[in-house]
């Protein structure tokens, strides 16, 4: 799962990140999009602090997730996923259902 996948990428580089999406977004430190550096992490939720989804952000609009087929892990561009351009997006932003929020752990 998603949380799983961070939690592992941030581990096998000697990083202890909590194991679910819900406490890896209260431990990383609230980023604005502008300085969001390749590892860091993009989360999802339904409203206000409700996380349900972490991603892994790699540079250039792009994040890798765990996808929805079982043991599958894709990257796949910021417009591609929600539909709105990168350099559009600010930490808190509401896109349909959806808030995305921007966190840093190191």
């Amino acid at each position: 799962d998603c949380s799983g996948l961070a939690h592992l990428i941030y581990g096998i580089n000697g990083i202890c990140l909590p194991r679910n999406a819900d406490d890896q977004f209260y431990f990383s430190k609230k980023v604005e999009r502008k300085n969001l550096k390749p590892g860091d992490l993009v989360f999802s939720g339904k409203s206000g602090r409700e996380i349900n989804h972490v991603m892994i952000y790699v540079g250039d609009g792009e994040i890798i997730e765990a996808a929805s087929e079982p043991m599958s892990v894709r990257k796949i561009s910021f417009k591609d996923k929600f539909g709105i351009d990168f350099q559009k997006t600010r930490n808190g932003m509401k896109i349909g259902e959806t808030k995305i929020y921007f966190g840093k752990v190191l």
